[in-house]
């Protein structure tokens, strides 16, 4: 039986998720059609909630389970100092800009915290309810991008107002989109050998997020079928693979060629860059400028620290901003993270497979770690991924 308190968890739980996609979506509204009025909405719900979870895990729990947070504002005051050390600017729009795109990655420690709160059966509970409306979100904007393709709607492009192909559905950022649905399919997938309905739903989230037109997820579904293919016909994929090797340096150009007329300005990027930069889509321009930037200006503190203007040096690879926002301390406090928050927690291979792939498109992606959105679901996935003897709690 579910009692008073576990039920009001879950309900808190389902309508912050719904309020984070409503308030998205409005946003999204108001960009897409340029209405002049205040149009940063989505920030509201998600200040509100990352407050009063940090306000519940400082309140509840003791130093050795909250010390991930601790570790985060610590290392966020150190990279505070080490900005206004390299930049020297002090003004009220400069600072808020910085403070509020560093405060973007907190999320993680507070939200992973907060459910080490939690008793075991709330938390599951919360898991399984979440899990659900995940995939109902799922359906809904993967309805939304089929009608954006019949109907060429710029409010559910990934691209609005461009010649780019893509459509991204409900969600306000196409990296956004790109993530859900590559974790909708982790969670399909995971059952779709047993259940037809889960097998259809697979083939629909997977033909949906070929839409959206993100080299990312083509990364991890291409990453996803060499792994399958390799785990049970290896000399078969090691050959394939050697074929596919040899036929590409002997037709490359032809290969490139074809390649760059499927991207969005392919053969502009492609005389002027090269083909790395077109698959990168010019985040290799953006790793080059920073690192030139870097190394030009900083000093030990920032090597340590980081420090470089959020807004202006992204690269959009994780690793790197990462480590040009927060330095090496940051680099080592989010393996730390991932490492015992995750990969120590994992109890079988698909939750393993799963965490590593998402990891690897994060990578070459970035806005992992700090979008509100895309790390909720991430977790709620992972967890229940994990979940030891979920399919004899769970009641679907």
């Amino acid at each position: 039986m579910i009692n008073n308190k576990e039920k009001t968890l879950v309900n808190i739980g389902v309508f912050s998720f719904y309020i984070i996609i409503l308030f998205d979506f409005i946003t999204k509204i108001l960009l897409t059609y340029s209405v002049e009025v205040f149009n940063r909405y989505s920030l509201i719900p998600k200040l509100i909630l990352n407050i009063l979870l940090l306000f519940l895990v400082l309140k509840s729990t003791p130093f050795k389970r909250n010390k991930y947070v601790i570790f985060f504002f610590i290392m966020f005051c150190l990279t505070l100092l080490s900005f206004f050390q390299l930049y020297n600017q002090y003004d009220f729009k400069t600072t808020y800009k910085q403070v509020y795109g560093l405060l973007l990655y907190s999320f993680p420690f507070i939200l992973v915290t907060y459910f080490k709160t939690l008793d075991i059966s709330k938390k599951e509970m919360l898991i399984l309810t979440l899990k659900k409306q995940i995939i109902i979100i799922g359906v809904i904007s993967s309805a939304l991008i089929i009608l954006g393709l019949i109907t060429n709607i710029e409010l559910f492009r990934s691209y609005s107002f461009s010649n780019r192909f893509g459509f991204n559905g409900v969600f306000l950022k196409t990296s956004e989109a790109s993530y859900f649905y590559i974790l909708l399919i982790a969670l399909t997938a995971y059952k779709a050998r047993k259940s037809k309905k889960q097998l259809i739903l697979l083939i629909f989230f997977i033909t949906t997020a070929l839409l959206i037109g993100t080299k990312i997820v083509w990364l991890f579904l291409a990453l996803i079928l060499f792994i399958t293919i390799w785990f049970y016909y290896k000399k078969v994929t090691l050959i394939a693979v050697t074929i596919s090797g040899i036929i590409y340096l002997v037709f490359r150009k032809v290969i490139d060629l074809f390649l760059i007329k499927l991207l969005p300005n392919g053969e502009i990027l492609y005389k002027e860059n090269g083909m790395f930069t077109v698959l990168t889509s010019t985040r290799d321009l953006l790793l080059e400028q920073t690192i030139k930037f870097s190394s030009e200006h900083w000093g030990i503190i920032n090597y340590l620290f980081g420090g470089n203007k959020y807004w202006i040096y992204k690269v959009e690879f994780e690793i790197f901003d990462l480590f040009f926002n927060f330095g090496l301390l940051g680099l080592v406090v989010y393996f730390l993270f991932i490492k015992n928050c995750f990969y120590k927690k994992v109890n079988n291979d698909y939750a393993k497979f799963t965490l590593f792939l998402v990891l690897i498109c994060a990578c070459f992606a970035g806005n992992f770690f700090k979008s509100f959105l895309v790390f909720t679901v991430f977790y709620i996935s992972f967890e229940y991924l994990n979940m030891k003897n979920k399919f004899k709690k769970q009641r679907e």
